[in-house]
C-alpha cells in the first residue's frame, strides 16, 4: 500500500499532539484504523506471519489497555516497530542464510568482493542491536519518563535517529570500501524498493552465485 508512509506520519502527528493535549482518543483510533488496515491486507494476502505478528500485538494491546487505558495502547508501536525490525534483521543473520544489508548489496553489484560481504554482514548486526536499543529506549521512557519527553522521542526522535544512522553507514561505507566500485545513495534506495522483504524474510540465497536479480 503506497499510502503507508503518509499513514504513518499522520499517526506520529495525531499521537504527539494527543499527548500534548492530554486527549489519546484521536491517536488511539488511528491506530486502531492502522492496525485494521494491516489485518485486511494480511488476510487478503494469506501471510501467517503478518497475522501472527497482529495477533500477539493485538492482545498485547489489549492488555496495555487494561494497564494504563488508552494511553498504553500508544506506548506500544515504538516499541514493537524497532522489535520487529531487529527480528528481521536477526532472522537474515541466522546460520545457512543470507543477511538482508548482503542482498541489498547483490542488487546493487553482481560481485561485491569478500571484504565487501564481510562489512554488509557486519552492517546488519549494526542495524539490528540499533534497533534493539531503540525499542528499550522506547520502553523506558514510557515508563520512566513525562508524557512529552516519551513522545518526543517515540514519534519524532526516534525516526530521525534511523534515518542519521542510515546516513552515517552511507558515509561510513565511502571510507572503509573506498578502493570499492561506489555505490551511491541513489543504488541503495532502489535496491531496497526492488526487493520483495517477505521472500527476504522466508528464503535464503547462494551467496556464491552474486547475481544482481537474486531474490
Amino acid at each position: 500500500m503506497r499510502l503507508w508512509p503518509l499513514l504513518l506520519v499522520a499517526y506520529a502527528l495525531t499521537a504527539h499532539l494527543s499527548v500534548t493535549y492530554d486527549y489519546p482518543l484521536p491517536a488511539a483510533l488511528l491506530l486502531t484504523t492502522l492496525l485494521a488496515l494491516s489485518l485486511l491486507q494480511a488476510l487478503r494476502t494469506r501471510d501467517t506471519g503478518s497475522l501472527l505478528f497482529l495477533g500477539i500485538y493485538g492482545l498485547a494491546t489489549l492488555a496495555m489497555f487494561e494497564f494504563a487505558g488508552l494511553y498504553g495502547m500508544l506506548f506500544l508501536p515504538p516499541v514493537a516497530i524497532n522489535l520487529a525490525a531487529a527480528m528481521f534483521f536477526g532472522r537474515t543473520l541466522l546460520p545457512g542464510r543470507t543477511d538482508l544489508i548482503t542482498r541489498i548489496a547483490l542488487h546493487v553489484r553482481a560481485a561485491p568482493s569478500e571484504r565487501a560481504l564481510r562489512y554488509t554482514r557486519r552492517v546488519s548486526w549494526s542495524w539490528m542491536w540499533f534497533c534493539l536499543i531503540m525499542a528499550l529506549l522506547s520502553a523506558v521512557l514510557a515508563v520512566d519518563a513525562p508524557l512529552e519527553v516519551w513522545s518526543l522521542f517515540a514519534n519524532f526522535l526516534n525516526y530521525v535517529l534511523l534515518a542519521l544512522f542510515f546516513l552515517a553507514e552511507v558515509a561510513l561505507r565511502r571510507v572503509v570500501l573506498r578502493d570499492e566500485p561506489e555505490s551511491g545513495l541513489r543504488d541503495t534506495l532502489r535496491a531496497m524498493r526492488q526487493m520483495d522483504l517477505r521472500r527476504v524474510f522466508m528464503e535464503p540465497i547462494d551467496t556464491t552465485k552474486r547475481h544482481v536479480n537474486d531474490p
